[in-house]
């Protein structure tokens, strides 16, 4: 299977290409658009996205929050203040939230981001 595959698309590797943040964060992103990982048992990209986080916008400049609890307003608040200040957030937990989703994808759509 793996040598038809190979053959239909010219010869070219059917193998993923390595993911980084790095490429994702400048081919594959923009300020106006979230990027959503979806995680599962064994890999969790939390400390890698922080130290990238870190090397792009410094540690002040990275904020995460554990959704549920209450934390809606909070959430909404720190990603309007990030986006006007160039900085990022990083909302975890999101299925705990899910009705509260609708509100969020709202809340992007008026903001301008750095």
């Amino acid at each position: 299977m793996h040598n038809f595959v190979k053959e239909a698309f010219g010869g070219q590797t059917i193998q993923p290409s390595p993911f980084t943040l790095s490429h994702l964060f400048e081919m594959e992103s923009s300020p106006s658009e979230p990027i959503l990982f979806i995680i599962s048992p064994g890999s969790d990209p939390s400390a890698e996205l922080q130290e990238f986080a870190e090397h792009v916008v410094g540690r002040a400049g990275y904020h995460e929050i554990a959704m549920g609890g209450g934390q809606n307003e909070i959430a909404i608040e720190t990603i309007k203040q990030a986006a006007q200040k160039g900085e990022w957030v990083c909302l975890k937990n999101l299925h705990l939230v899910t009705p509260w989703l609708p509100v969020l994808e709202k809340e992007f759509k008026m903001l301008h981001p750095h």
